[in-house]
């Protein structure tokens, strides 16, 4: 087992690449938790992508080569949520996400709204 550092497309802004060091015998899953503990973007909004191809959650990063350097991108999937509800939701929890992240100071707000 060895550590690896990876680049992988932020999906509040996706001209930015955030770093991740992570175990290389970690799976796409363990991935997305860590993403999700750094960003709080739930992982069901997105997928992760190499070489157009989204990765599957129970491979392990050493099999899929990837290793320090690779830059991996997200594919956002919140139109592929079950339901109207639950996509507009994420649209909303996703946005609150990008406003906090960008330091304005309304990143909140009201669902009864």
């Amino acid at each position: 087992m060895a550590n690896i550092t990876i680049t992988v497309q932020s999906l509040l802004n996706t001209a930015v690449y955030d770093s991740y060091t992570i175990a290389d015998t970690s799976t796409v899953t363990q991935l997305k938790s860590a993403i999700q503990t750094a960003t709080n973007v739930d992982p069901a909004w997105f997928d992760i992508v190499l070489n157009e191809s989204i990765l599957s959650g129970s491979s392990t990063l050493a099999s899929l080569s990837i290793i320090t350097g690779t830059v991996l991108r997200t594919h956002n999937k919140i139109s592929r949520l079950a339901d109207r509800e639950t996509r507009q939701k994420a649209k909303l929890d996703l946005a609150a996400l990008d406003r906090a992240a960008s330091g304005q100071a309304r990143a909140t707000y009201d669902i009864t709204e």
